[in-house]
């Protein structure tokens, strides 16, 4: 079990891995599946645009030039791709 990484590169970890303190990452980062039991704070600032590629604190379900969410921290934001909006569906 590790208790703190900081890790300058890539990381590439094939199985599971448990971390009992705080990971921080600067720069992007590529993650397969998470399980967090505690909180999953993300504190990018960035503010979301419609038409822009903002890179905002967290993009779901696709990446930053394919559909995907954006959000932020007091927005939802659908995405056809990076630059064009999409219709968001809640309880579809």
């Amino acid at each position: 079990m590790l208790s703190s990484l900081s890790l300058s590169g890539n990381l590439s970890v094939t199985g599971n891995t448990t971390l009992n303190g705080t990971l921080g990452v600067t720069g992007a980062a590529t993650f397969g599946n998470i399980t967090a039991t505690g909180t999953v704070v993300f504190s990018k600032t960035q503010d979301l645009s419609g038409t822009a590629n903002s890179s905002p604190a967290l993009i779901v379900g696709g990446t930053a030039t394919s559909a995907h969410m954006e959000f932020d921290a007091n927005e939802i934001h659908a995405k056809a791709t990076g630059t064009t909006v999409a219709d968001l569906y809640l309880n579809n």
